[in-house]
């Protein structure tokens, strides 16, 4: 108990930690940073659950484990190689902890076996795929120590090398895996579905909440593409996402598995769409573009822009406008006015 203790105190530190330093050498301040401070509660609350509810501490840990593992893979390098370390140290901290509370809860709490070969089969394969990879690379050779966490960053994370550029998308299940497990720890639990009807009450509030908080975001960022890529079937996908994450958190709390996957699905995609950023932002100065709207990600890693300005006269205002175009055949237009877009198109193939 004392070393998954302190195991977990030193993960959420260095969630903390490495908040700091991204705050200190950041030019803004990203959402994302709060799952940092998320992860950090986590693995307090795992630690301070360890003699009292062991049967809590376990799915808190993993929790934070799962979050860290979401944005510090999101951070990458630019946290200068620290979000690596903190992942090994959570995921370590977390196994420790398991085996800890399993041994103290006895035999029927000891489902590792065979997730521990699953997972040394995925580590060991993208283990032999990195180093393919900095073998056949023609960059220059990286320092060391650079080449090792290299390595060990495609160990871990090998699909996201490998696959299409969108394969960063499978990133927001974590989160998602995230809140169905701490939803397991923290909800009571009554050991009844209850009324089907209420469920789906809930289901269906969380659905609008969600839509509307969309809607929202998208009117208050009236000088990006948000308000123009919203549409009827990512609302209703948004929808269908917040009522699984509604009804599913309802339904935890008889301790249903299909209530936890649920709330995993329905939360990756909340999470996803919420946190995704719009596909152009006009500004004063300049203007910022992304690949496409989050309901529609990009399958080929090829992507090419062009844009163009014009300067008023006699205080009119400067315009800009340009053509986004994708390996996948979406070409997206688009125009801005000051720092308004008057003009978006997104023509597929």
């Amino acid at each position: 108990m004392r070393a998954a203790r302190l195991l977990l105190v030193a993960s959420a530190a260095s969630c903390i930690g490495i908040l700091a330093y991204i705050l200190s050498v950041a030019s803004g301040v990203s959402p994302f940073l709060a799952f940092f401070v998320l992860a950090a509660l986590l693995f307090i609350g795992a630690a301070a659950s360890l003699e009292r509810a062991p049967e809590r501490a376990r799915p808190l840990a993993w929790a934070g484990a799962c979050l860290l593992l979401f944005v510090g893979t999101l951070a990458g390098f630019g946290a200068g190689f620290l979000t690596f370390p903190a992942i090994l140290l959570g995921c370590t901290a977390a196994i420790r902890t398991h085996r800890a509370t399993s041994e103290r809860a006895g035999p029927a709490a000891r489902p590792l076996g065979r997730l521990r070969w699953l997972v040394a089969v995925y580590l060991l394969v993208g283990l032999v795929l990195a180093l393919w990879r900095f073998a056949m690379s023609s960059s220059p050779a990286p320092s060391p120590p650079g080449a090792a966490l290299g390595v060990l960053w495609g160990a871990f994370l090998w699909p996201l090398l490998f696959g299409p550029s969108s394969m960063y998308v499978v990133l927001f299940a974590l989160p998602g895996v995230a809140l169905a497990i701490a939803a397991m720890a923290l909800l009571p639990r009554s050991g009844d579905l209850g009324p089907p009807r209420r469920g789906l009450g809930i289901g269906g509030a969380g659905g609008l909440l969600v839509v509307g908080i969309e809607v929202g975001l998208a009117y208050a960022r009236a000088s990006s593409s948000a308000w123009f890529e919203l549409g009827v079937a990512p609302l209703v996908l948004l929808f269908a996402a917040g009522g699984l994450l509604g009804a599913g958190l309802w339904w935890s709390r008889s301790g249903a598995r299909a209530a936890t996957v649920a709330v995993a699905i329905g939360g990756a995609v909340v999470l996803y769409a919420l946190f995704s950023r719009p596909t152009v932002e006009c500004m004063p100065n300049g203007v910022s573009t992304s690949a496409g709207p989050w309901w529609l990600p990009q399958l080929d890693g090829r992507l090419s822009s062009s844009g163009s300005s014009s300067s008023g006269h006699l205080g009119s205002e400067t315009g800009s406008g340009g053509v986004i175009r994708r390996g996948d055949g979406v070409v997206i237009t688009y125009r801005c006015a000051g720092g308004t877009l008057v003009e978006f198109e997104i023509a597929r193939p």
